[in-house]
């Protein structure tokens, strides 16, 4: 059974949840600027986890500092914009995040605010990191460092060493890691951060375990210990002291590190706190079955389970109330604007009334002039309707592609994800009762649960491809190596070298690569082609995707007469886009499919 040992607080601790970090002030709520409340509030949305109210007050604190007059307020300015990027890196949106970091990165270096500069580079070093990219994570640490020694800044010190320790241990270098926590243990202790001397206690001592250096890493979480104590944190507390368990059972101590571990389990559900319930649930069983108590190793491990899928479900809980909310919020921007076109409809109505009220006045002399009014009104009238109807079919198209999602979502987790589970848990059952055919019952089930992880990547993937991660480029040229890998259509990309170095928003990103996907999904299916073009280039200031097939062809009259989803929900996501979609094509004379996207 592994190891369940707990961080005992986030490797870095993003700005606006410490007091190192680029908070809104301290002041009295009544003597700050509407930018500064707007930021507090965004702040309090941050940490509560609620991340759409946050990024709507914080943008709302964004526009507040940006009209602030006579000069903007670029402190609270550069924090909203530091605090909007700490969300979209909580949210996975790296290439967003790093957008928000670096707008705020430029206005700490306009106003000369080095302290907050070193700061915002030090979050742009974390954001590479967790993108997998340490070697530039560890330049921006080091940038920060230099900054903090002339500032002579013992917190801001202690973040880089501690960050920097995190790149090492990463890399297994666990020797300088050591170092780079004991200098941050340091520096954290002369800035007088109890909460952070913890942090970087717990850091160095799962290093030191990595090492087998058990002694000192027991000695460590010691001391992280005392501290919870001291500062009456109790979560901090329960997870240290399962930490402290879990060292004396990998130290070969099973009888010590008990008592430690009932402690966390009774501190954690006193909180209450899921997570650390089941983590100490773990680290007993495992406890149990290294001093060979296997029936109480298996009844820590039921609860193990039974805990974690209680705190999975009241995490699923929580995305789809967020998910409702993202629906209810939708419905009523379109009941909305409903409601602003019957405003137009009547406002025109007016129009027209007061018009014809003109007409019957001046008849006698302007009858042509109040004629061709009326014309134009009517012209402006249909117009208007017309229009109206192109963007509730745009949303209607949506709305309906999201619901057909939510279906395909929910069939794929009953029928895939939800029947695995429940015949591994009667596998489990069985196992329960022992018998010659345990062994069997034990392959079978641990077969299943494979099974359920691909199709648990499978669901994940189809929501957003990981690939999207690295950028747009990076996900087309894996759509592009899928299709080739068929050996029955080959795809040939072709990206403008002045791409090559581009990034986009992640919502644009997304938006375009499912329109590709749509198209090009669409040719694999119908056209019976051989081969496919998909080039993308900028023109201007534009971005021009081009696609071709040399299939079969087909009318495209025909659009306007589908009853399918496929070609609505192109339209819709270009619509949205604020791009242009052309459609050519003719039977036996292959397609071809132009969109034009303003950056």
């Amino acid at each position: 059974m592994p190891s369940i040992a707990l961080r005992v607080l986030l490797l870095f601790v993003p700005f606006g949840l410490n007091a190192t970090g680029l908070r809104a002030s301290p002041a009295p709520a009544d003597t700050l600027s509407p930018a500064a409340r707007a930021l507090q509030r965004g702040i309090r949305s941050y940490q509560r986890g609620q991340f759409d109210s946050a990024i709507t007050v914080l943008n709302q604190s964004a526009r507040l500092a940006r009209a602030t007059r006579p000069h903007p307020d670029t402190i609270n300015l550069l924090r909203a914009y530091n605090n909007l990027g700490n969300v979209a890196g909580d949210q996975g949106n790296n290439p967003r995040a790093l957008g928000f970091y670096q707008q705020a990165l430029a206005l700490a270096e306009a106003a000369r605010e080095r302290r907050f500069a070193a700061k915002v580079g030090n979050n742009i070093g974390t954001l590479f990191q967790n993108w997998g990219r340490s070697e530039e994570a560890l330049r921006y640490y080091e940038q920060a460092e230099r900054e903090a020694h002339a500032l002579a800044d013992p917190a801001l010190l202690a973040d880089c060493n501690n960050n920097k320790g995190v790149v090492y241990e990463q890399w297994k270098q666990y020797g300088r890691a050591r170092t780079y926590y004991q200098q941050a243990l340091r520096f954290y202790e002369q800035a007088r951060q109890p909460h952070n001397v913890a942090m970087a206690l717990s850091n160095l001592a799962i290093v030191q375990k990595r090492q087998n250096d058990f002694p000192a890493s027991i000695a460590s979480t010691r001391r992280a210990l005392a501290i919870a104590r001291q500062t009456s944190d109790a979560w901090l507390e329960a997870a240290t002291l399962n930490n402290l368990g879990n060292t004396y059972l990998e130290s070969g101590q099973p009888a010590v590190a008990e008592p430690f571990l009932q402690q966390a389990l009774t501190i954690a559900r006193r909180l209450p706190a899921q997570e650390l319930v089941a983590a100490a649930y773990g680290t007993l069983a495992q406890g149990a079955a290294q001093a060979g108590r296997y029936r109480a190793a298996y009844d820590y491990q039921k609860a193990f389970i039974a805990q974690k899928d209680s705190f999975v479900n009241a995490e699923r809980h929580r995305q789809l109330s967020e998910l409702q909310v993202k629906y209810d919020t939708q419905k009523k921007e379109r009941e909305n604007e409903q409601l602003r076109y019957e405003n137009r409809l009547r406002a025109l109505a007016q129009q027209k009334a007061e018009q014809d009220r003109q007409r019957t006045l001046n008849l006698a002399g302007g009858s042509g002039l109040a004629l061709l009014l009326l014309g134009g009104v009517g012209g402006h009238y249909r117009r208007l309707r017309r229009h109206h109807r192109e963007a509730l079919a745009r949303n209607q198209a949506l709305f309906d592609g999201e619901q057909q999602e939510r279906v395909r979502l929910a069939r794929d987790l009953h029928d895939g994800v939800g029947q695995h589970l429940a015949v591994v848990r009667m596998y489990v059952s069985e196992l329960q009762e022992g018998g010659p055919d345990a062994p069997a019952h034990a392959a079978q089930a641990l077969t299943l649960v494979d099974q359920t992880i691909k199709e648990v990547r499978s669901v994940s993937h189809n929501l957003i491809p990981d690939e999207l991660n690295f950028g747009l480029l990076r996900a087309l040229r894996e759509l592009s190596h899928r299709v080739n890998q068929t050996g029955t259509v080959q795809l040939h990309l072709h990206l403008g070298p002045e791409l090559q170095q581009a990034s986009f928003p992640r919502t644009f990103e997304l938006a375009l690569y499912r329109v590709v996907q749509e198209v090009v999904n669409g040719m694999l299916r119908h056209a019976d082609a051989s081969e496919i073009s998909l080039r993308l280039y900028r023109s201007g200031p534009q971005l021009l995707v081009e696609m071709a097939d040399n299939g079969k062809g087909f009318d495209t009259r025909l659009l306007t007469q589908s009853k399918g989803l496929g070609w609505k929900n192109i339209q819709a996501r270009v619509g949205l886009l604020n791009g242009q979609l052309r459609v050519q094509s003719r039977p036996g004379q292959g397609t071809q499919v132009r969109i034009a996207v303003p950056e």
